[in-house]
């Protein structure tokens, strides 16, 4: 061998262990797919040593799904002359099937006048588990997605069906936050304070109580915060309210709490009283002339002949229920 031959030689093996090393698998298959010469990281990929892959298709340590990918591929590549890519999977020598991309080029050899096919393999197991792992995440929040989009189609659902209820109740609902703010306020509330909807939303609840009772309610919205749900519902009380034009009445309150990741709320239902306690003050002013007039027996005809108002029937009803007809 002459020296220039030796030369040669010596810089195609050195070139050749630069392959070996690197991370691509290289491969030259003959027009039938065979393996005639590939580098040690070839082989390694395929699961195997060098000399027992030579003169092995290919196709063989392709898994049997990709088969018919692998075959259309190489079609392409010797039709078109170009390079060609595609992703596979290999067996592996029976271990854990490998992800690789593929890249080849067809060449021809002067020898024969055939096609040879070069190929590049290169894996690409971890970044396929990435995507995969990626679609999976992908799918799973478009998944959720759909879940908050019906979950949030079934809230509004149940708030349009609440506010239709709430607004169309004969009884005054407020609803307050745990800042004291109003953040609901019907149309009974409407009629019975004065105050539109859009002016009372976002006002502290203190806007429709007398100023005396002010200070004494931010000490009961601290003390009924810590209190348990049920024991804030069981009590009813007896208030005074105030409307916008400054006029004062009685109101019965009952209460409903309950606690969320925003903080604390509550729902009062409030029922305007004013006749009730009319009602019980003519009461009481019937008994007492009943027993401060001599002639006992007139005493509510006498009381009701000098009453004048709405309350005229309320007061003869209960007048016939303490003084029974004779």
């Amino acid at each position: 061998m002459t020296a220039k031959k030796i030369k040669i030689e010596n810089q195609r093996r050195r070139f050749s262990d630069q392959f070996d090393f690197a991370g691509t698998g290289y491969f030259t298959l003959d027009h039938n797919g065979k393996i005639m010469n590939g580098t040690v990281r070839g082989a390694r990929i395929l699961g195997a040593e060098l000399d027992e892959i030579l003169n092995q298709p290919f196709r063989d340590f392709v898994i049997t799904d990709f088969q018919k990918r692998f075959d259309t591929h190489c079609k392409q590549v010797l039709e078109s002359q170009t390079m060609q890519s595609c992703d596979l999977q290999l067996s592996n020598d029976g271990r854990h099937p490998l992800f690789v991309q593929i890249e080849s080029v067809a060449t021809k050899n002067k020898t024969d006048n055939t096609h040879h096919i070069q190929l590049a393999v290169t894996e690409i197991t971890n970044r396929k588990r990435a995507e995969d792992a990626l679609c999976d995440a992908l799918e799973k929040s478009q998944q959720h997605a759909k879940e908050v989009s019906a979950l949030l189609e079934s809230l509004e659902h149940s708030e349009r069906r609440f506010r239709s209820v709430v607004e169309t109740a004969t009884d005054t609902i407020i609803t307050i936050d745990s800042q004291g703010k109003i953040i609901f306020w019907n149309q009974q509330a409407e009629q019975m304070f004065g105050y539109a909807s859009s002016e009372i939303i976002g006002q502290p609840a203190t806007v429709i109580m007398p100023h005396r009772f002010r200070n004494a309610h931010k000490q009961s919205m601290r003390y009924m915060a810590s209190m348990g749900n049920y024991e804030v519902a069981r009590k009813v009380r007896e208030l005074e309210g105030l409307k916008k034009d400054g006029s004062e009445f009685p109101v019965e309150l009952s209460l409903a709490k309950w606690d969320t990741s925003e903080g604390v709320f509550f729902t009062a239902i409030v029922r305007d009283i004013s006749e009730r306690k009319q009602v019980r003050t003519l009461q009481f002013a019937g008994a007492v002339l009943y027993w401060l007039l001599p002639v006992r027996r007139y005493a509510p005809l006498l009381f009701f002949r000098a009453l004048r108002g709405p309350f005229a029937a309320r007061y003869r009803l209960a007048c016939a229920r303490i003084y029974p007809a004779q």
